[in-house]
């Protein structure tokens, strides 16, 4: 049975026929202008309506469930091959016998010691009923069956999640939620350097004061559980409060776009400032970037060389260890349902 399972859960660049697929190239769709309700006017790319097809793939629910406030005003983006969509990743997320469905995105500006990228999203999407889950796939910019830039797994060693949330969430205090953040940490490799764009690939982040965030717009894509599977969805709206650790808006979500970025247009670009997660009432919620979140993200990365030159370093010379293997890029689709890779080779990250 375990080897059976190592053979499902791991890739090599030899796929079979039954790996999902880029079922074609994705299209240019012109700019629209976009209004998100009262006050809430943005321009907005590469936006397209989409039919609801659910897959049965559950979403993690947290303590407070983010949700729509009042009409649901999100639009769908198609193709997600351009900036900043295609930094944000479609988490399939693997718990026991369980399969979730999640939010994160790439942020650059975070890079680590040794390891070049760093994808943000929820605790609560990496830590589970008091424990790591056992996997997360990624998949960069996904639009429903289009896998423009492959995917790639991830385990426990190459993730982390906010101390103060495990042991919060883990005794059953509600202070979980101010500290629900965390990380997966993937080592610039040529495997997985192949299956992602070669430009600049990420948010950049800014710690702006409370006066600037309040009222401010800002956006949320991400990839709720309530929309067909695999579509990504942006909802606009303006900060109502900003507190320390958190960051209240109007801004429409659902289960799934747990993770996902929130971010603002500043000086000229895209800068992610808070990581969403929560809904109470009237407003969803974001966990602000701050010092606490950027020394946890360099403490954990250093973290991860640290043991990462270690195994690399005890394992045999002639099979080093990788830290994760990408999915090559497809160009054509039989089935658009998700299967199980089956790999020739196992690999551990």
């Amino acid at each position: 049975m375990k080897d059976k399972e190592k053979n499902e859960d791991n890739m090599t660049s030899d796929q079979s026929s039954e790996e999902p697929r880029s079922m074609q190239a994705a299209s240019d769709v012109d700019d629209v202008e976009v209004s998100f309700g009262p006050k809430k006017q943005k321009a907005v790319k590469n936006l397209k309506e989409s039919p609801l097809i659910l897959e049965d793939i559950e979403v993690i629910r947290p303590p407070e469930m983010e949700h729509v406030v009042m009409a649901d005003e999100r639009l769908r983006v198609s193709p997600c091959t351009s900036p900043p969509y295609k930094w944000i990743c479609y988490l399939e997320i693997y718990a026991g016998n369980d399969r979730y469905k999640g939010t994160g995105f790439f942020c650059t500006a975070l890079r680590g010691t040794s390891r070049d990228l760093v994808i943000l999203t929820c605790a609560h999407n990496l830590f589970i009923e008091g424990a790591y889950v056992q996997k997360v796939k990624v998949y960069p910019g996904r639009d429903t069956w289009q896998l423009p830039y492959g995917h790639f797994t991830v385990y426990p060693s190459s993730f982390r999640a906010s101390d103060l949330y495990m042991r919060n969430i883990t005794s059953g205090s509600r202070d979980a939620s101010v500290h629900d953040y965390g990380a997966i940490f993937v080592s610039d490799t040529n495997r997985v350097r192949a299956a992602l764009p070669r430009d600049s690939y990420g948010f950049g982040y800014n710690l702006l004061p409370d006066e600037a965030l309040q009222n401010r717009v800002v956006n949320i894509c991400g990839y709720p559980g309530d929309k067909s599977d695999g579509t990504l969805w942006i909802g606009g709206g303006r900060i109502s409060r900003a507190r320390d650790r958190m960051f209240d808006y109007d801004t429409d979500t659902a289960g799934g776009q747990s993770g996902s970025p929130v971010w603002t247009w500043y000086y000229q670009d895209w800068v992610v400032i808070g990581i969403h997660g929560y809904g109470r009432g009237t407003y969803n919620s974001a966990r602000r970037i701050n010092k606490e979140v950027l020394n946890d993200v360099f403490k954990w990365s250093r973290e991860i060389s640290r043991l990462g030159a270690l195994s690399a370093e005890s394992a045999p010379k002639e099979n080093p260890l990788p830290a994760v293997l990408a999915t090559p890029l497809s160009t054509d689709a039989t089935d658009a349902r998700f299967k199980p890779t089956r790999a020739k080779k196992e690999t551990t990250v």
